[in-house]
């Protein structure tokens, strides 16, 4: 049975992704959990790492009795990643703060509240899109893939990957525009 779920997940089968899912989707949050600091990115994370692992390394495993920990080892690297990430950057933060003394907070304060409100934009229109759409720009601009690249992993061609992600892209913007 665990072979044939693999199988199944290589041929892209839907509901092979929904029972796998299903049963490995409420552990890989909890792990995350416990990793990060909010229950929300860890829902967030874990829905992008599931995504990851089916467009991008379910081709890697050999033996389905490994997705269990595969997909473990990816959200606690992922999730170290983070932190350290938000640790360099709050000490770089501090040191630039302590070097820019003199800068008026007040423009600080509101250049950063600036842009946490087009990332809380962004997060939110990116939302909304269909997770195809979605895990298209996520391949495309968070992982650096071609749109060759992409449609091969998708099983469709690199001008349908480019019309979905230009509509998209479209959708995006539009999206970004309308809200205060």
């Amino acid at each position: 049975m665990e072979e044939d779920i693999l199988a199944r997940l290589r041929a892209r089968e839907p509901g092979a992704q929904k029972e796998l899912r299903r049963a490995v989707l409420p552990r890989l949050v909890a792990t995350c959990a416990r990793l990060l600091s909010s229950a929300s990115c860890a829902e967030e994370l874990a829905e992008d790492l599931w995504n990851d692992f089916l467009l991008l390394h379910v081709e890697r495993l050999r033996h389905a009795s490994a997705i269990h920990a595969y997909l473990r080892m990816m959200a606690v690297t992922t999730c170290r990643r983070r932190n350290t990430r938000a640790e360099r950057f709050a000490d770089l933060a501090d040191a630039q703060g302590a070097a820019e003394a003199s800068v008026d907070p007040e423009s600080m304060l509101s250049e950063a509240v600036e842009t946490r409100r087009r990332q809380a934009r962004l997060a939110q229109c990116l939302s909304r899109l269909a997770p195809r759409p979605r895990a298209l720009v996520r391949m495309r601009f968070s992982h650096g893939l071609t749109q060759e690249a992409i449609g091969e992993r998708m099983g469709v061609s690199k001008q349908y990957v480019g019309k979905v992600l230009a509509k998209t892209l479209d959708s995006l913007r539009k999206c970004m525009e309308a809200q205060p």
